[in-house]
């Protein structure tokens, strides 16, 4: 079965995220810098988080009642959609700029 569901960003933030996914961070450790959260109708959430690396990722994670699904494809953009696969169901996120 497919879920869906969709995260409004803020302009602000969504030109934040990009300059920050865009720096260079040496000898950084991984850490996250801001998450986004959506809800699917059957629970189950997800987290696109933006991370400092080297270099910065967005890492998305689907959750059930704090334990990790699934871990998506980690990418340089945050804007987009986002599919995940657990058993038979699949869930798509899109992470859009709120207008």
């Amino acid at each position: 079965m497919l879920f869906e569901t969709t995260i409004l960003v803020p302009p602000r933030e969504v030109q934040e995220c990009q300059t920050f996914l865009n720096k260079s961070f040496p000898f950084a450790k991984p850490h996250t810098f801001r998450t986004y959260t959506g809800k699917f109708p059957n629970g189950i959430e997800v987290d696109i988080k933006v991370c400092e690396g080297n270099p910065p990722f967005v890492d998305p994670v689907l959750y059930d009642d704090d334990s990790e699904l699934a871990v998506g494809e980690v990418r340089d953009d945050l804007l987009g959609v986002f599919r995940f696969q657990v058993e038979d169901d699949e869930y798509k996120v899109t992470v859009q700029q709120q207008e």
